[in-house]
């Protein structure tokens, strides 16, 4: 079978991170996710992306602003990417193909995404919520990415793919509520892109037009299927 060329965005930090970018590419060498990945990008030059890129043997990418479409698809021309996974990517996507792009969440869409929504602050905000009774669970949510108009700034936005319910517990702080939902992403992101870059799972990239899903593909997830690899039902 071909594999398709996957480009995974992963921003990480100066000092560490990257362990989405590591988790999918392990995927590929494990027979998971069978994908060609033609690069690994962050906007930090050293930290955790790079390190996961150097130790997975894949080309870095160093892309520091702007973030300009005009930039994007420069990488995606030199690259010769045909999907965009931003595994942890944390800045504005322009110029890339929304029915190619994808992105993972960790927490429910659309109520709780948007500007300034990544990172350790979304656990604590979530923890937050079920404190104050707004919420049961978090989620860790697969999506198609939107791009953001000229002057927007728009984020987590797009058509679901997934929405896996990750529980949240009496008793937890935002690290349990952290660890529980990466779990859910390494379980579930090479299986969701594996769906998508095979087309298995594809969307037009028309706003007013559905993502198209294999029968018996659960859209929503309850917390009962938190360790259960299969997709299909």
């Amino acid at each position: 079978m071909l594999r398709r060329n996957v480009l995974v965005l992963a921003s990480g930090t100066s000092t560490g991170g990257g362990s989405g970018a590591w988790n999918l590419g392990r995927a590929v060498e494990q027979g998971i996710l069978r994908a060609n990945i033609v690069g690994i990008v962050s906007q930090y030059p050293d930290g955790g992306t790079r390190e996961m890129a150097m130790r997975l043997e894949y080309p870095f990418f160093h892309f520091p602003p702007p973030w300009t479409a005009a930039r994007y698809q420069e990488l995606m021309k030199k690259t010769r990417a045909e999907f965009y996974i931003l595994s942890g990517w944390n800045q504005l996507v322009r110029g890339l193909d929304p029915s190619k792009t994808i992105n993972k969440h960790p927490a429910p869409l659309p109520e709780y995404g948007g500007r300034g929504w990544w990172g350790y602050t979304v656990h604590e905000r979530m923890i937050q919520a079920y404190r104050l009774g707004e919420v049961q669970c978090s989620a860790v949510t697969f999506h198609f990415v939107i791009e953001a108009g000229a002057k927007e700034q728009s984020y987590d936005k797009g058509p679901i793919i997934c929405t896996q319910d990750v529980p949240i517990l009496a008793g937890d702080t935002a690290d349990d509520l952290s660890r529980r939902v990466r779990a859910a992403e390494y379980l579930l992101e090479p299986l969701i892109v594996n769906q998508v870059i095979t087309e298995k799972i594809r969307w037009s990239g028309n706003v007013s037009e559905s993502v198209h899903i294999p029968r018996g593909f659960l859209v929503r997830r309850p917390v009962e299927l938190l360790e259960d690899p299969r997709l299909i039902f």
